[in-house]
């Protein structure tokens, strides 16, 4: 039996400018767009398209949700989550160039080169090349 991180949330206010950061500026692909009850609308994107990881485009729905924008990941330190590359330098240049918030430049370290950004809405991600030969503490 096998269990995958399959979804995540990304919470916004507007589906469509949402959707022209991660389609548009990062290069992502829409998986799905689908009307639902109650006016609610199942919009998703993926870095790899169809069959990876999908990041559900959910917009604020009520207070609680709204306060949420913007505050997804966990303070100034750790990202909402980690996008893998197999080239940052180029993966970097594309998206500075592209206008991508970037906090710094590409930083390397024994486990890989990582350089964190935000979102439109000041969401933290870290986007890291893994480097193959660490393998201090890996499990499996």
């Amino acid at each position: 039996m096998k269990t995958a991180i399959s979804h995540i949330f990304v919470t916004v206010d507007d589906h469509d400018k949402a959707l022209a950061y991660f389609e548009g500026v990062l290069g992502f692909v829409k998986t799905w767009d689908l009307p639902m009850e109650n006016g609610w609308r199942w919009l998703s994107v993926t870095p790899g398209g169809p069959g990876g990881v999908e990041i559900v485009i959910n917009k604020a729905s009520n207070d609680a949700e709204r306060a949420l924008i913007g505050r997804q990941s966990a303070g100034e330190l750790t990202p909402l989550l980690i996008l893998g590359t197999d080239d940052i330098a180029a993966q970097y240049a594309q998206w500075k160039a592209k206008g991508v918030d970037f906090l710094g430049e590409p930083v390397t370290l024994p486990w890989g080169t990582s350089v964190n950004f935000r979102d439109p809405y000041g969401n933290l991600y870290l986007l890291m090349q893994e480097n193959p030969e660490f393998t201090t503490g890996k499990v499996a």
